[in-house]
Order: structure tokens, then sequence, then C-alpha cells
């Protein structure tokens, strides 16, 4: 346990560093050329900060004791939904690019579906600790725990943010079929909802409440049919992409950084790293995201309470789907949606809760019978889950 514990921070520090170093070598003429900066060392220097910060929450919240998050954990659930509804009253939600999800403060922002993200994964751990047997029933578990994913997505989706909502859809699917949620309780619904998406799709529904999510997964079936405009972001990725060939050019000699590539140091930073490093670069990149989400799934394993076991799941599945649609997006796999590379991309709302979700597992997987915990061994959940 406490090697799998020291490699999770071995690995965090890790990307943590390497994301420093690409965030200058992507953003230095950026920042160098627009007149509101005009110094190479601004984005940089900005997320130097912020690293620090998000290290000190990483180890704070990871010697907090277990049973104190699991205590705020309906607190926190509760807390991120009220943050989602105020964001969105008019005057208090900042409204960028035609969505309403951060909190300004003066240079700083808040965006509340980070927290939320954390959040439901504590709520639903909670709510699988209370009772591990739940999830065979449909009133005691399904619903409760359906009701609660449904509740956080429509916030997101008002937003509008569909690809959040989607993400959190599909984390909170994974984590609760792995608790033994019953596939009976969801098929038929779920059968029933495929004809009233299909005729929101067909219909017009989706062009006329959200024409840019229109937009995207048009350009996605098409990519050459807007070169210029929607799909000009992802057309300069797969050039920087196929400019890295196996080794790259070398790094800081990216070309598409030289401000062809829109978001090249936040959600597009993936493209910049394989223009500089190549192929070889970027699975290497991979490999230690495979490796952190490896760690994460031991510390899942050998935790002695489900509460750990589930908080420590959700996080890796949390980080996995992240940087998954993230190198989807950037490679045109995905239609596009705007969502950062965890650790790497620059940013300080969504480094800050990365690590604090990190510090979380760490927290929760630490061995409870310190505690006067009755302790439940991983190998016991899983023989529960599957009964």
């Amino acid at each position: 346990m406490e090697r799998s514990r020291n490699a999770v921070l071995g690995l965090v520090l890790g990307l943590l560093a390497f994301g420093v170093v690409m965030i200058y070598s992507s953003s230095c003429v950026l920042a160098e050329r627009q007149g509101r900066f005009g110094d190479s060392d601004f984005f940089v220097r900005k997320q130097l900060i912020w690293t620090g910060i998000s290290l000190t929450v990483l180890l704070a919240s990871s010697w907090m004791p277990s049973r104190l998050w699991r205590r705020a954990s309906p607190w926190l659930f509760a807390l991120s939904l009220a943050m989602l509804a105020v964001v969105l009253v008019p005057g208090i939600g900042t409204k960028l690019n035609g969505a309403r999800r951060w909190f300004r403060f003066g240079e700083l922002g808040l965006q509340p579906s980070e927290l939320a993200k954390l959040s439901l994964v504590l709520f639903l751990a909670w709510l699988i600790d209370r009772d591990p047997a739940r999830m065979r029933s449909l009133w005691r578990g399904t619903l409760p725990c359906v009701g609660a994913v449904a509740a956080v997505c429509a916030l997101v989706v008002v937003e509008p943010d569909v690809g959040t909502a989607v993400f959190l859809a599909g984390v909170s699917a994974l984590l609760l079929f792995s608790a033994g949620l019953r596939w009976l309780h969801v098929l038929p619904p779920a059968a029933l909802a495929v004809p009233l998406v299909a005729w929101a799709v067909t219909g017009g529904w989706v062009q006329a409440h959200f024409p840019h999510l229109d937009a995207r997964v048009r350009v996605f079936l098409d990519p050459g049919s807007d070169p210029h405009g929607k799909g000009y972001q992802v057309a300069q990725s797969l050039i920087a992409i196929g400019s890295g060939g196996t080794w790259g050019a070398g790094l800081g000699l990216s070309k598409q950084k030289l401000l062809f590539l829109p978001e090249a140091n936040t959600d597009f930073i993936f493209a910049i790293i394989a223009e500089e490093l190549g192929l070889a670069g970027a699975l290497a990149l991979l490999a230690g995201f495979l490796a952190l989400l490896w760690r994460l799934r031991t510390l899942a394993v050998a935790s002695d309470r489900p509460f750990g076991h589930f908080v420590s799941l959700g996080v890796m599945l949390l980080l996995g789907l992240q940087t998954a649609m993230n190198v989807g997006v950037v490679t045109a796999s995905l239609p596009n949606k705007g969502i950062p590379l965890p650790f790497v991309s620059f940013g300080g709302s969504s480094l800050v809760f990365t690590c604090l979700a990190i510090g979380v597992a760490l927290a929760t997987t630490r061995s409870e019978e310190s505690e006067g915990s009755e302790a439940i061994p991983a190998s016991e959940l899983v023989e529960a889950h599957a009964a």
C-alpha cells in the first residue's frame, strides 16, 4: 500500500514538472506577441504558482482523516449543487463564449463543475459505503444514485456544457456498475430513451437549442465541411501531430505554436507535445498516465473499506476518462470539446481540483484500523457485488 502511495506522488510530481516545461514551450510565443502579456514567461510563471498551490492542497488533503472526508461527502455534494445553480444566475456567474460556467474574482476564476466531479464521486462512494448491498435494490440503490447523477448533469447541461455532462455520466455509470448496479434496472429506461434522442438529433431540437454542439458533431463527421471555421482548430492539431513524426521536431521547435493552433497551451497541448517530442514522447506521456491509473487501482483494491475503495476507483475513472477524451479530441477521434489534459494543460482551477482528488484518494485508502472501523477487504467487496 505505502509503495503505491509513494508511486502515485512520484508520478504526479513527474507529470506536473513535464507540464510546466511544455506550457513554457507552447506558450512563450503567444505570451510575448500578444500585447496584454508581452512577457514570454507570463503563462509558465502563473502555472508555477498554481502548481505550488495544488501540491499544497494535495498534501493537506491526503493527511486528513478518512472519516472526515466520509462525513463531509454529502455536504460537499450539496455545496456543488448549490454552486452549479448559482453560477447560472446573471450577474453572479460569468458568461464566456455563450456559456455561464465561471465565478470570477478579479483575475481568479472558479468553475463549479470541477468541484462537482470530485463531490459526485465522494457522494456515490458515501452512499455505497452506508450499505454495500444497496446497489442490488432499485429503490434504495439505483434510484438515489442515478438521481444524484441526473441532478448534477442537468445543471451542467443548462450552462450549457453537454460534454462535461456526458463525461460525468460516463464516470458515474462505470463507478456504479463496478459497485454492482444491475443492468436490469437501467436497460429498459435506456432503451426507451433511444427514440427520444434520435428525434432530438434528427428533428432539429439539438440544432435549435445547442447549435454549437450540432456544429461540432457535423464537423467531426465531415472534417472538410468548415476548414476555416469550426474545423480549423482540429485541422491545425492534426498538422502538428503529423509534423512530429516518430521522434519530433525537438523541444521548443514547434511551428504550430506560432499562433496557428488555438489553445496550444491549454486543451490542445497534446498536439504540441506530439509535434515537438514525436510519437515516442506522446506514448511516453500516455504511459505515465497509465502507470498513475494502475497505482490508483492498486490502492482501490487494497483499501479495507468500501468508501476508500470506490473513491480511489472514481478518481482513477475521472483521470482516465478525461485523459482519453482530451487525446480523442486532439486527434479528431471525438467531437471537439474543451477539456484540459490533467496535470499538463495550463490552468489553475482544473489543476487544483485534480490534485485535490488525488489527495482525497490517498487519504481515503489509508488503513482505518486506528479509527476503530470494521475493515472489509476489497476481495470481499468484489464477491459481495458479484453475488
